[in-house]
């Protein structure tokens, strides 16, 4: 376990720091909508945005952004945990197997044609 932690030691910093911004920018965006209740009360009314609630959409879409990134580290994060390596991805995929298949209707054709010429 301490060799798989040093190995991804930068993909683990990466999410730590992503969650870290994530918690922090969500925080922010629920302080920054709970002190402009009135104004969106008024934009659920009339449809109109004020300036107010332009600062929210930007931080809804920072946040937007940072969880996205976010999100992406967490499926790294799982899917090096359950693949550790390359031949367990090969074989969890049956790779070889499929390469064979693949590579079988040409093998047949040039069988075929060999049959054929002789």
């Amino acid at each position: 376990m301490k060799k798989w932690v040093r190995k991804h030691k930068g993909l683990l910093i990466g999410f730590m720091i992503a969650s870290v911004v994530v918690s922090f920018i969500t925080a922010i965006q629920l302080h920054v909508l709970l002190d402009n209740v009135a104004d969106l009360q008024y934009y659920v009314q009339t449809g109109e945005v004020t300036a107010s609630m332009y600062q929210y959409s930007i931080i809804c879409f920072v946040n937007l952004i940072v969880a996205i990134i976010w999100i992406v580290l967490l499926f790294l994060l799982i899917w090096k945990v359950i693949f550790p390596n390359v031949t367990t991805v090969k074989n969890a995929f049956f790779l070889g197997e499929l390469a064979f298949l693949i590579k079988m209707p040409a093998s047949i054709r040039k069988e075929l044609r060999r049959k054929n010429e002789q």
